[in-house]
């Protein structure tokens, strides 16, 4: 199943809509904007804001596969994504009740959700209160999670939109912390000037302290 391939048949309808985005190898910088159905979709298990609630529950229970639509996966994820800001969760629900989704989303070729985590996790939720279908609205890029050349173009993606742009909220400290130690040591996806150039960082300073923070508490747990 190929997100792409389905809008070029028109299987998905155009909302009017470009979004603009920034993305490194890429001419094109305003994308059409989809609505997609949410059986085609699935939530972002790399996801910064979430990894600490994720990396628990993997140690415990598992690495999960994902999958699309109302899988066990989804549902898992959705409360991940709820209960890492109740608050913030509600009043995005509450404003896409209101005035419907006013900001579009960014997904991969196969449903992967880059940009937009909270915006499905309301639409889920509002599809499941009123028995109506909701439909996510989005670009599609071309991009590959499992390709090593496209790993980076969108980590600098998901950093730029949930970060280095205005009126954004910050990761939860331990989430920052680790999502900056798995990409830049583990993943070894980035270097520090670069996750700082993406995140709209103003100096490696505090990169470098989040790597020596999250190796602190590596130890110490060992």
């Amino acid at each position: 199943m190929n997100l792409l391939e389905r809008a070029v048949a028109n299987d998905f309808r155009k909302t009017g809509e470009k979004k603009k985005l920034s993305i490194s190898g890429q001419i094109d910088d305003k994308y059409d904007v989809y609505a997609i159905p949410l059986e085609y979709l699935y939530y972002n298990d790399q996801n910064g804001r979430i990894n600490t609630m994720y990396k628990k529950y993997s140690s415990i229970n598992g690495i999960l596969t994902p999958v699309a639509g109302d899988s066990e996966y989804n549902n898992i994820f959705e409360k991940f994504i709820y209960e890492s800001n109740d608050t913030a969760m509600k009043n995005t629900k509450q404003s896409i009740i209101e005035k419907s989704q006013q900001e579009p989303g960014v997904v991969l070729p196969d449903g992967r959700v880059i940009d937009g985590n909270r915006r499905l996790t309301a639409l889920r939720m509002i599809q499941r209160d009123t028995g109506i279908s909701q439909t996510f609205n989005a670009v599609i890029l071309k991009l590959d999670v499992k390709s090593k050349s496209d790993e980076k173009t969108i980590k600098e993606l998901e950093l730029d939109l949930q970060l280095g742009r205005e009126e954004r909220i910050n990761y939860d400290p331990i989430d920052r912390i680790f999502d900056v130690y798995n990409t830049i040591v583990i993943e070894r996806i980035m270097t520090a000037e670069e996750y700082k150039k993406a995140s709209g960082a103003k100096s490696t300073k505090g990169i470098n302290r989040d790597i020596r923070l999250a190796e602190l508490i590596i130890k110490f747990i060992e």
